[in-house]
């Protein structure tokens, strides 16, 4: 069997297909994030490869991934956490930023409007694929990032944006570009926490105490240490495996955030937020943008739970609209 027919296999099985043709694509298939990660592990087991998961935004047919398996090198560098989504013609680049399960594919949902306007770069977590480790602070994830976007994509995004815990980290990534061009970037925030919270969810107390950081420190102690010994046990890629991977990242990315308010700078924001966090948040990101930024507000009803999934198509409305009113008339066409 050919690379590509072996590849086909795969979608097969995981997807539980009687056909896969080598131009079919795993999310037309029916793929979801959970089939994503379990097609991944058996790629890489198959070909001793170290695919993350978001490669198949980009490579998502049989063909495409044979050529990206091809082409592959083992680079240990940040540009690995990032994946290109469109083409990059007459378009704005857009990062796009993971939420707590540090996974990119949210990304796929996005309809036509917002890929016809940018060239969509999604950011995975650090610390979700053997062998790497989770970054352990806000400044430390926002600069690894950056860096891996400007390695990847040749430029600075223009347009940030994040998904829950996404948006804080889309905050920093755009003050940064901030301080370097003085140019007001772009962002959108998809039903974010609110800034400085604890507990990264609305609570009637959000601040930080010593006694939430030791919470939250031991909790990451204990996953590490239970993934890494399953590691050594050559259990890492199993079922508890991958889930203490996952949770050590989690915990990480939560003790990273946890408190943290980004600095307010000048920019132009559209908040999507749910009826279920937006009753706290959407004041408290007011009052955080004023004077400095313009922010648009835009409340759906539901919960924060499966937010996206439940009204892509509107927040794709929403967001193509809002790019329609912030973006040069050029970078639209």
């Amino acid at each position: 069997m050919s690379q590509v027919e072996i590849i086909a296999s795969l979608f097969q099985d995981e997807l539980r297909l009687k056909d896969v043709s080598c131009f079919d694509n795993f999310f037309d298939l029916g793929g979801d994030s959970m089939m994503a990660e379990s097609l991944i592990i058996a790629l890489n087991a198959h070909f001793g490869t170290i695919l993350p998961t978001s490669t198949l935004l980009e490579a998502p047919t049989p063909d495409s991934l044979a050529k990206k398996i091809a082409l592959m090198s083992n680079r240990k560098d940040f540009a690995r956490l990032v994946t290109t989504l469109t083409d990059c013609t007459g378009k704005v680049p857009a990062a796009m930023v993971h939420g707590m399960s540090g996974s990119p594919l949210f990304v796929s949902r996005f309809g036509g409007g917002f890929k016809q306007r940018c060239q969509i770069a999604a950011v995975r977590g650090m610390g979700l694929v053997p062998g790497e480790n989770p970054l352990t602070t806000a400044d430390e994830i926002a600069d690894a990032y950056m860096t891996g976007l400007q390695t990847s994509i040749g430029r600075q995004p223009e347009v940030f944006g994040g998904i829950c815990l996404g948006g804080l980290v889309a905050l920093d990534l755009a003050r940064r570009q901030f301080q370097s061009t003085r140019k007001r970037p772009i962002i959108i925030l998809i039903d974010p926490p609110p800034p400085g919270s604890a507990w990264l969810k609305p609570m009637q107390n959000n601040e930080m105490t010593k006694r939430r950081t030791k919470q939250l420190h031991r909790q990451v102690i204990r996953w590490r240490r239970l993934r890494d010994r399953l590691d050594r046990l050559g259990l890492g890629g199993s079922v508890l495996g991958r889930k203490a991977r996952r949770e050590t990242f989690k915990k990480s990315l939560k003790r990273a955030l946890a408190g943290h308010t980004p600095k307010p700078f000048p920019s132009e924001i559209l908040m999507i937020a749910s009826t279920d966090w937006g009753r706290t948040t959407v004041e408290q990101y007011r009052s955080w943008a004023q004077p400095t930024s313009s922010i648009t507000i835009e409340v759906i009803p539901g919960e924060h739970g499966g937010f996206q999934t439940a009204n892509a198509t509107l927040i794709d409305e929403i967001i193509s609209g809002f790019l329609d009113k912030n973006l040069p008339s050029q970078a639209t066409t």
